[in-house]
């Protein structure tokens, strides 16, 4: 907040992502802090708040959906906590994993988009208590496996594809906890399509079980943790979404130096961001990435459709099209090409890697970010 007021610039954090962010079809973010009239920066007494102005920073990342999961959106009462749920719909904001009571928080987003059923399941299991929704209060979702399990039996009835996101408890390490890869493990298993960490301070361990992606954390994306250059350094994630399925995963680091706006991460950085997360220890599941080194994108590929999506690197000539999906020809789609200059990444995104190239017009690209709450400068004790 203190660089954010003195640069006189609110929407200053998201400036050097927002580019690639807003071009998503649907980007959510999880806000970790209610909006505040009066919240002020200060280095002595750091508070996690906002104040209303640093809306922008959400309004320039293109922010569809907001994850409430969090354990701080109640750190100045339950007032301020709905009051940022009616902000956020005046925004056409959508929100999950947090309500106005318990079964609001506990309820599945469900966003249709080119025709796909999109479910988004929230919980927080690390707590403070006051962070949970009660009977009649605000809060987030609790969590236990039972109610995961039936929250995702629900959601597949009313969508395609369930992304379940849970503030679980916090490490600072790139490996998770044992416990949380058990119970990450069994939301995939209760039918969960993709599930992530939204607790962690920086990026962890990324892992496919039984086909299904799982991220353990993300990391931080506007927090200022720059004490460390873990805590400096986040995951945007990147879904590809056609006819109601899963099929690629784009994976895209990012680093934030001192002026407190973050970008896409390069060079040595963004490769051993990379090869951290690829670590297998404690028998993490089989896990893979396309050109994890250079200038290359990261995907993780799901499945294999006949389905007009390929991607092309920025750096190369347009020729060279990679598909995303096993078994397609690159001459195939060579011969079906329609680029649009539209799309090329503006000067306010120098750095976006991959431009998604759409053959057909049910397709759905999802970004998942961690907004954190970097513009509001942490206490220095965890709740």
């Amino acid at each position: 907040a203190l660089e954010i007021e003195a640069r006189g610039d609110p929407g200053w954090p998201a400036r050097g992502l927002a580019g690639l962010l807003s071009a998503a079809d649907l980007t959510h973010v999880s806000n970790e802090v209610s909006f505040m009239p009066g919240c002020q920066a200060s280095a002595e007494s750091p508070a996690f708040c906002s104040s209303p102005e640093y809306m922008e920073v959400l309004r320039l990342v293109g922010t569809d959906v907001v994850e409430l999961t969090g354990n701080h959106n109640l750190d100045f009462g339950g007032t301020y906590a709905l009051q940022s749920l009616d902000l956020y719909a005046e925004e056409g904001m959508a929100t999950f994993g947090g309500g106005r009571d318990a079964a609001a928080a506990s309820q599945p987003l469900i966003v249709t988009h080119n025709g796909n059923r999109l479910a988004f399941l929230g919980y927080n299991q690390f707590g403070p208590d006051y962070a949970l929704a009660g009977p009649a209060s605000p809060g987030a979702a609790s969590f236990s496996l039972a109610a995961v399990q039936a929250g995702v039996a629900e959601a597949r009835r009313q969508a395609d594809l369930v992304f379940v996101n849970v503030q679980y408890t916090e490490a600072y390490q790139a490996e998770p906890l044992p416990e949380q890869v058990a119970d990450f493990r069994a939301i995939a298993d209760a039918g969960a399509d993709v599930v992530t960490g939204s607790q962690a301070h920086q990026p962890q361990h990324v892992e496919l079980h039984g086909g299904k992606p799982i991220f353990y954390g993300l990391g931080n994306l506007f927090f200022d943790q720059t004490w460390s250059p873990a805590t400096r350094q986040s995951l945007i994630v990147r879904h590809y979404v056609y006819q109601g399925r899963l099929l690629s995963v784009e994976i895209l680091p990012t680093a934030m130096d001192g002026d407190y706006q973050p970008t896409l991460a390069e060079g040595q950085e963004r490769d051993e961001i990379l090869r951290t997360i690829r670590q297998r220890r404690g028998g993490m599941g089989v896990f893979d990435l396309d050109a994890p080194e250079g200038d290359a994108p990261a995907f993780l590929t799901l499945a294999e459709a006949d389905a007009g999506l390929i991607v092309l690197t920025a750096a190369a000539p347009e020729a060279q099209y990679q598909p995303l999906l096993a078994g397609q020809s690159k001459r195939r789609w060579s011969s079906q090409r329609r680029f649009d200059r539209s799309r090329v990444p503006s000067a306010t995104c120098p750095r976006e890697s991959v431009l998604p190239i759409r053959l057909r017009p049910d397709f759905s690209v999802v970004f998942e970010g961690y907004a954190g709450g970097a513009e509001h400068r942490p206490r220095r004790r965890e709740a």
